[in-house]
């Protein structure tokens, strides 16, 4: 990118008509490039290409420094396995000579599970922005972008720039940095007299005009809204009623270890990054396995170090479990829902399938009574017809996959070529794979869809017909795929847990939890269950 960018601008001098020979051509941005090296054990490496000394130095903290397999690119690592907050790349800026806004171009691999974020801080390490760009990954997708404008002018006090990562896995090749000059606001009456002498029509969307506070301009680093994550958790969560967010008192004390299923993951990164920004630790030292995994952590099974204060699992604890906790402590486990997950299923968007019945899905995805090819699911056209079923599916033992079995097969075992490894929550699982084959079919969490695949309706539970998952079938309990979400509290009450559980739980039973939920493609709970919870628990 840097050269591509030098050679650009020599075109462009080189190429000038004779008569800009004379003029003043505007400095050029000095571009520092923050990189990294192997040598020595590794380090980091600045460059300033402009040598206008923007960079006083750069450190890392956590994570490693890592020689790439093609033997040349250098890569700074931090695991999936660290710690939320673990891993950071400080650059300390010199103010002085960067006195305006400066662009960061971001080389670094995030996949959906990543969390990073960009902050500032003042020379004394106060916290000047704990969060300028949200999710990063999701953001810059949405815009196209790899670029990002770090607003120095609006904090005139920031001296250090950090790239904070808070879960997942990050690798960082290289951070490009340049000055930019970003919008100077002049003064109101300033653009009237122009407006006037200039002889311009304002717009209706000019800050001058007079349009009832409505924003001016779009934000061009924006969270993606609800409507596009999730058109029915939206409309659920517009409904009135929901206890409003308040922080029940300033969170102290140590780390509380939580274990968190595939499904409630997102959800549990999010509430952390919520209420740990801007603390020296962390609230929770999440743990991610499987819904199986989860209720482990609460049975006898778990030796004294892996005891669990607080979990979130896709799937209630069976009696068992419940009865074992029971006789081992004296009192209940604490178990409520947190939301709802309905499944969809999925098959290529040129299959002329439209609806499904309980038996053919039985039959598409179960041993019993299975489907050879398309023709037994009662397809007609050739050649899909005579086209092989191939379905597609996630982990059988994880709680997606157990609640879908225990629905659609009514328990019974699967099919024994089911392709069974594939993310269900995100596009690129088994939506990806169900796009790419004609013959292919298989369930997803209910969501937006990104790749062409199409979402065929299900035998209701009344047996009003076939159905696909809409507010009114899922809350009405017609559509037959759905099922709650549940927290699970190891204290013989609420107000007897650590005070960062009782947090966490005020966070998931309000409206900022709930819509936290939406944003990781669940669905809410309907606000009279919110109160009712919270009443139950004594919030």
């Amino acid at each position: 990118m840097k050269q591509m960018w030098i050679m650009g601008v020599a075109w462009l001098v080189l190429s000038a008509p004779p008569c800009l020979a004379e003029l003043q051509p505007l400095p050029m941005a000095g571009v520092t490039a923050v990189s990294f090296s192997s040598e020595d054990g590794g380090k980091v490496v600045v460059s300033d290409l402009g040598k206008l000394g923007h960079v006083e130095r750069a450190t890392i903290e956590n994570g490693k420094i890592v020689l790439c397999e093609d033997g040349k690119n250098v890569d700074w690592n931090v695991a999936a396995e660290e710690g939320f907050g673990k891993g950071r790349l400080d650059i300390t800026l010199n103010r002085e000579r960067l006195t305006g806004d400066v662009a960061l171009v971001l080389n670094a691999s995030l996949n959906e599970k990543s969390s990073l974020a960009v902050q500032l801080y003042d020379g004394t390490g106060g916290a000047l922005a704990l969060d300028l760009f949200g999710e990063i990954k999701a953001n810059a997708e949405a815009v196209g972008t790899d670029t990002f404008i770090v607003p120095l002018v609006k904090y005139p006090a920031a001296k250090r720039l950090v790239l904070r990562r808070l879960s997942g896995d990050l690798r960082v090749r290289e951070v490009l940095l340049m000055p930019v000059l970003a919008e100077v606001e002049s003064a109101e009456d300033a653009d009237r007299d122009l407006a006037v002498r200039l002889g311009e029509r304002l717009s209706e969307f000019h800050r001058l005009s007079d349009r009832d506070g409505a924003a001016s301009s779009v934000r061009v680093h924006r969270i993606p809204s609800l409507e596009e994550i999730n058109t029915v958790g939206a409309s659920v969560l517009a409904a009135a009623g929901y206890p409003v967010y308040k922080p029940l008192g300033i969170l102290s004390g140590g780390i509380t270890f939580a274990p968190v299923s595939g499904t409630t993951y997102e959800f549990a990164k999010l509430a952390d990054r919520m209420l740990s920004l801007g603390r020296e630790e962390p609230v929770f030292d999440w743990f991610f396995t499987s819904s199986n995994g989860v209720h482990w952590y609460f049975s006898d099974e778990a030796g004294a170090e892996k005891k669990a204060e607080f979990g979130m699992t896709s799937m209630p604890m069976s009696s068992e479990t419940k009865q074992a906790y029971f006789d081992r402590t004296g009192h209940a486990v604490i178990e409520f829902p947190i939301a709802r997950s309905a499944i969809e299923v999925l098959v290529h968007e040129g299959n002329p399938l439209d609806s499904i019945s309980a038996a053919g899905l039985k039959a598409a995805f179960g041993a019993e009574g299975k489907a050879e090819t398309w023709r037994d699911l009662g397809v007609r056209d050739r050649p899909l017809a005579d086209e092989k079923v191939r379905a597609i599916g996630g982990n059988p033992s994880w709680g997606t996959g157990r609640m879908f079995q225990e629905i659609a097969l009514g328990g019974g075992p699967w099919r024994p070529d089911v392709d069974a490894r594939h993310d269900v929550v995100y596009s690129n699982g088994v939506e990806r794979i169900v796009s790419e084959q004609t013959g292919g079919i298989g369930y997803a969490v209910q969501g937006s869809r990104r790749y062409p695949v199409k979402v065929i309706a299900l035998a209701s539970t009344d047996g009003s017909g076939p159905t696909f998952a809409t507010e009114e079938t899922i809350y009405s309990g017609r559509y037959p795929l759905q099922r709650k979400l549940y927290a699970v509290v190891a204290a013989p009450s609420l107000a007897a847990a650590p005070p960062a559980v009782r947090e966490i739980v005020n966070l998931l039973l309000s409206d900022q939890g709930q819509t936290l939920m939406v944003r990781t493609r669940s669905l809410p709970l309907a606000a009279d269950e919110v109160v009712e919870w919270r009443k139950r628990l004594g919030l």
